[in-house]
């Protein structure tokens, strides 16, 4: 099941492929998304990501879901946020100085590059 989810994909959600002799049809695929929460199924690329990494508009605007009822008894390994994702915005900064910039992301200064690996 999905939970507060951005799909941006092109075409929709509509790729069936055969693995290991098994299809999920588009509709066995609709019926898993439409059974969870807060998912946009029709979302644009334009509006997932922002700098590459951050949530764009779209995504910024789908509501979280409480992760943490997610957790056995007497554990709190997943936190409640009020955003999608790893991080919520251009404020967040719990990523940096671990991270390294690549060809998918650049993350500035505080980043490095993704040749070795980043020592904090």
């Amino acid at each position: 099941m999905f939970r507060s989810n951005y799909f941006a994909c092109t075409g929709g959600l509509s790729t069936e492929t055969a693995q290991n002799s098994v299809t999920v049809t588009n509709a066995e695929q609709e019926a898993l998304v439409d059974a969870g929460t807060n998912n946009v199924k029709a979302g644009t690329a334009a509006n997932a990501l922002t700098s590459g990494y951050l949530p764009g508009t779209g995504a910024a605007g789908v509501t979280a879901y409480n992760a943490a009822l997610l957790n056995p008894a007497g554990t709190s390994f997943l936190v409640t946020t009020s955003y999608i994702g790893a991080i919520s915005g251009p404020s967040d900064t719990w990523y940096q100085g671990w991270t390294c910039n690549s060809n998918r992301a650049n993350f500035g200064a505080a980043g490095s590059a993704c040749t070795t690996v980043p020592v904090t």
